[in-house]
């Protein structure tokens, strides 16, 4: 539910809670960090502009959706081996950080992104929840690195790599045909994940230019400003609290769900300790 680079920091964390425990433990660098994106590369299946062809994006949401334990059996059940290789652990643990930061921010985001969305009634609320995720991105990177995201080339956090991305094609295939009866090829899996790094990389703003260039296009095509609502700013737009630094009260669904004051940073502090005992607990010890 957060955006990549969030995600990216968040697994960085965790790493480095997890060496304390086993620090016998080494970790396969470009394993976890395609872990660390999780199932957003099925969402991305033919999404891009120009592209045509039958997409499985579908079957991405049915795995954000899916309960965290019945998800991690049904993962450990599509991979043949009884015990995890060095680079399948990796995976493991990159893709279980995700999971559990998506399901911790899902009411955070939505609330916000229906608020921004009540703020400003001309923004689609699928943009204005693309807004969210980038500006969040930008936040939580200013707070870990101290960096803006000019500095971040995206591709960077999905590298080439044979034997990584054979794994995965092969655990996508079995989760999702052995679990949600898909409709999907192996050739199917292996196209989102190079749509995915075509998308990181059209994503990528070093110089801050491309955004407002791909504003323009859009406005003369009379557009929503669906594409640029995924390319980060370099400073968040501070009419709004994106991360909930103020710690209002807010609940989800807005209409009866518990009323909270968590800012976006103690969701994110709260899934790097719930990520770090899953590892630990269901992948590490295992």
């Amino acid at each position: 539910m957060p955006a990549a680079i969030t995600h990216y920091l968040q697994v960085e964390r965790v790493l480095t809670g997890l060496a304390k425990l086993h620090p016998e433990f080494e970790y396969n660098k470009n394993a976890v960090l395609w872990g660390a994106q999780g199932p957003d590369f099925i969402l991305s299946h033919r999404a891009l502009p120009g592209q045509s062809g039958r997409s499985i994006k579908k079957y991405g949401a049915y795995l954000q959706e899916e309960e965290i334990n019945n998800l991690r059996d049904e993962v450990f059940a599509a991979i043949p081996e009884e015990n995890f290789t060095r680079l399948e652990k990796s995976y493991l643990i990159g893709f279980f950080c995700h999971s559990i930061l998506d399901r911790l921010a899902l009411p955070f985001i939505n609330y916000s992104s229906q608020s921004l969305a009540d703020l400003n009634p001309d923004c689609d609320l699928q943009i204005c929840r693309n807004n969210v995720k980038s500006t969040l991105d930008v936040i939580i990177l200013r707070h870990e690195k101290q960096q803006l995201p000019s500095r971040i080339q995206l591709k960077r956090l999905l590298p080439k790599d044979e034997k990584v991305k054979k794994f995965v094609v092969e655990l996508f295939y079995n989760l999702l045909t052995e679990n949600y009866d898909a409709d999907v090829t192996k050739e199917d899996i292996l196209e989102a994940m190079c749509d995915f790094r075509k998308f990181f990389g059209l994503m990528t703003d070093r110089t801050g230019i491309k955004k407002e260039f791909v504003k323009k296009i859009e406005k003369w095509q009379g557009k929503d400003a669906y594409m640029s609502s995924y390319i980060r700013d370099l400073t968040e737009d501070d009419s709004y609290d994106y991360s909930n630094l103020s710690h209002s009260i807010w609940n989800w669904p807005m209409d009866g769900g518990e009323e909270r004051t968590d800012s976006f940073f103690d969701i994110y502090e709260q899934s790097i300790v719930d990520s770090v005992a899953f590892a630990d607990k269901f992948i590490l010890r295992g």
